[in-house]
């Protein structure tokens, strides 16, 4: 006869126990032997580490790019996981400068990251808002990073010249 075992891990590590079966005749109460079989898995998980988990920029003059700000994606978990996209709501106001998360390229092993870059180019005086939406396969939701700048108004050149007067004769 067969017997059925699952192996329902509650983490990710190295799991062993004995599966201990008791033989009885067919109809009878009358024991046969007792067999113990050691059994022995490993749990696995997906899970990503991604900071920050938010960027303010501050204050950035407005029509100019401010300098990036690196978000990592780092795999912490025992399985590949797969980055699909990385995307902004708000393109008008940031952009990604930078990045090496490879489409569909899945981090692996353990440590393996890849990154943005977002630098904020506030195109208005005053708050600008978006996000940063990071696609993957370790969870149905997306991560949503958001972002935040203040458009300041640029800064006039001052020329001065010297001496401010010339004679001539």
């Amino acid at each position: 006869r067969d017997i059925a075992v699952t192996f329902s891990p509650s983490g990710a590590s190295l799991f062993s126990d004995m599966v201990t079966v008791t033989g009885t005749l067919d109809g009878t109460s009358t024991n046969v032997g007792t067999l113990n079989v050691a059994v022995q898995g490993r749990g696995t998980a997906s899970a990503l580490s991604i900071s920050p988990t938010g960027i303010d920029f501050g204050d950035v003059e407005v029509m100019t790019t401010s300098t990036g700000v690196s978000v990592s994606v780092v795999n912490v978990g025992t399985e590949p996981v797969n980055i699909f996209a990385g995307l902004l709501n708000n393109e008008v106001d940031f952009e990604i400068v930078g990045e090496n998360c490879s489409t569909g390229s899945p981090l692996y092993p353990l440590g393996l990251g890849c990154y943005y870059e977002i630098a904020a180019k506030p195109q208005v005086l005053g708050a600008v808002t978006g996000e940063l939406t990071i696609y993957t396969s370790d969870a149905p939701l997306p991560t949503v990073i958001p972002l935040a700048a203040n458009g300041t108004p640029a800064v006039a050149a001052v020329i001065s010249v010297d001496p401010t007067a010339i004679d001539m004769g």
